[in-house]
């Protein structure tokens, strides 16, 4: 392999969809075409790695095209903490959602769909990952994974929002 700078333009603003093969030692690219999904005019910031990242909820949609993709590539758990309360709720991206997949609903309507957090409509959230995991762990590894997490963060009862 080496390095060809014809493509040095393209340096960090060039977004491509690497599909279900994203984590692959390899993708031969005669046989798989990549489609481009963006081609940012500026640098964005490198991604802060999944321990480091958090954003407040209404940002999510917002976030910038890299980091899509890297929530994109993997299933896990993220923690949503009422900014105002401190309050926490523990939930995990599992089945056919990625990180990006499932985060993006909380960006949508502010709720994700979780009937305790329907209730509170003024609160403001800012979430964070947990654990990450890769996208072919099975749903029922990664749900012991989020009921340690509830546990340990204490997000069940008075302390949290999580009724299960």
């Amino acid at each position: 392999m080496a390095r060809d700078s014809r493509m040095d333009e393209y340096k960090e603003r060039l977004v491509v969809d690497w599909g279900p093969g994203a984590r692959a030692w390899v993708q031969l690219a005669s046989r798989q075409p990549k489609p481009v999904r963006a081609l940012r005019d500026q640098q964005e910031p490198p991604f802060p790695g999944f321990a480091r990242f958090f954003v407040d909820v209404d940002e999510l949609p917002g976030i910038y095209p890299g980091w899509q993709e890297r929530l994109r590539e993997v299933k896990g758990v993220y923690v949503l903490v009422d900014k105002e309360t401190g309050q926490q709720y523990v939930g995990a991206a599992k089945g056919e959602e990625s990180l990006r997949g499932r985060l993006s609903e909380y960006g949508r309507n502010g709720h994700g769909g979780n009937v305790e957090l329907m209730h509170r409509k003024d609160a403001r959230y800012q979430v964070g990952l947990l654990q990450v995991v890769d996208l072919s762990l099975p749903d029922h590894s990664i749900e012991e994974i989020e009921s340690w997490w509830k546990q340990k963060l204490m997000a069940r009862g008075k302390h949290g929002l999580n009724r299960n």
